[in-house]
């Protein structure tokens, strides 16, 4: 569906629009800083949508991990290379070093919430086939647009103001109203999505006209914000600027006070060391101690190092399988078998699904294919069925016997 697409292309915008500004901010409060260097370290950070729409691609349609890693990899060296290219021309030195240093750590971001959004939605199709009514959802960061990222775009605004850089203020009020009238799209098209997936079982639904209805309401809306923004832009000359760079933050010192000299007794206890009896041995610890504690230790760095590498086969294991439109996950074989009955053989490479896994795969397409919408998680495989419309000749009493003995057994 076109709506899915725009979700997937705002999405990505919503990703880079948030960390365009970060490097500009952080130099804002630098104190020997080149204004003149802002808009092109801005500009250049766009360089991000070369590595956020190809990853966010690779982690829909690669299967395994270390292809998602080259493609990913691949798509920010691009991005890098000519990010560094431009910020020769405009800016060098340790700045743009530094600035690489933060794009570099900007794409890892993308990468690693591109992966964790395609863990999810494989955890999410998975609960669905299994009618799993303990799933939660986890809302991921870099995933869609949201309101409370614009209050991001305010402290930009902030920042500018409190070091005298008029630059980031405008970066700060420009990407703020962009990204609201991102947030403002992606709602109305995840709105449509969601009343074209309820209505599609009914017939002569307006569905061209509610979109055109749906698209003017949105027109007014996002010209009421242009509005709104207009004072702050033609009022921008007139910003009240305060630099915290040369502030000098200091407590004031009280003046210290003489104090007199007295004849002070000397404190109870005074001489204890006539009391310790310093004719007896000192206990030594034995020379196994030392090896034993280095063992120990050893022993501890081993016990961490298996767990990160379980970690991270964990990992590995998690993202494998790609997700399909259509709630089935193509996974490997070595995963697919991984979960089949043991029937005492070992499952060869030509080897097709086991009996159970058969049968509870052909009535999920049975379902899919007679049934106009999508089954609850809390339902029954009878009322699954009753809201499915079948053929007369179709045996259905087989199909749910079937079923209950591959599901129950």
């Amino acid at each position: 569906m076109r709506e899915n697409r725009l979700m997937r292309v705002l999405s990505c915008l919503h990703s880079v629009l948030l960390m365009m500004p970060v490097c500009p901010a952080m130099y804002a409060f630098y104190r020997e800083r080149r204004d003149a260097a802002l808009w092109p370290m801005f500009a250049t950070a766009a360089f991000l949508l070369l590595c956020a729409f190809p990853m966010r691609m690779a982690a829909l349609r690669l299967k395994s991990l270390w292809a998602y890693l080259a493609a990913g990899t691949a798509s920010l060296l691009c991005a890098a290379s000519l990010a560094w290219t431009v910020g020769g021309r405009y800016f060098g030195g340790n700045l743009r070093l530094a600035f690489m240093l933060v794009f570099a750590a900007e794409g890892i971001f993308i990468m690693e919430e591109s992966a964790r959004i395609r863990m999810r939605e494989k955890r999410r199709k998975k609960a669905e086939e299994d009618n799993d009514i303990s799933y939660t959802e986890i809302q991921i960061f870099l995933e869609k647009p949201m309101a409370i990222c614009t209050g991001w775009f305010g402290l930009v605004y902030l920042a500018g103001l409190m070091t005298a850089c008029p630059p980031v203020c405008d970066m700060g009020l420009a990407c703020g109203l962009a990204y609201l009238f991102i947030w403002l799209i992606y709602r109305d098209q995840e709105a449509s999505v969601r009343f074209l997936s309820q209505s599609s079982h009914l017939a002569n639904v307006p569905v061209k006209k509610i979109r055109r209805i749906r698209k003017g309401i949105l027109l007014i809306l996002l010209l009421m914000v242009c509005a709104a923004s207009l004072p702050a832009m033609l009022t921008a000359g007139r910003r009240t600027y305060r630099d915290l760079r040369y502030q000098e933050f200091s407590l004031p010192v009280e003046p210290v006070m003489e104090m007199e000299l007295f004849d002070m007794e000397p404190p109870a206890g005074e001489g204890w060391e006539e009391w310790l009896p310093l004719d007896q041995p000192v206990w030594e610890p034995p020379w196994w101690l030392e090896y034993v504690g280095t063992a120990f230790m050893y022993l501890c760095l081993t016990a961490v190092f298996i767990i990160i590498l379980r970690g991270i086969a964990g990992y590995f294991i998690e993202f494998s399988g790609r997700p399909e439109e259509n709630a089935d996950v193509a996974v490997s074989l070595k995963e697919d078998t991984a979960r089949r009955l043991h029937d005492g053989r070992r499952a060869g490479f030509g080897r097709g699904l086991s009996e159970r896994e058969r049968v509870r795969r052909q009535y999920r397409r049975l379902i899919r294919k007679y049934r106009k919408s999508r089954p609850l998680p809390c339902e029954t495989p009878t009322q699954i069925e009753a809201q499915a419309v079948f053929p007369q000749s179709f045996d259905l009493e087989a199909l749910h016997e079937d079923y209950e003995k591959a599901r129950y057994s």
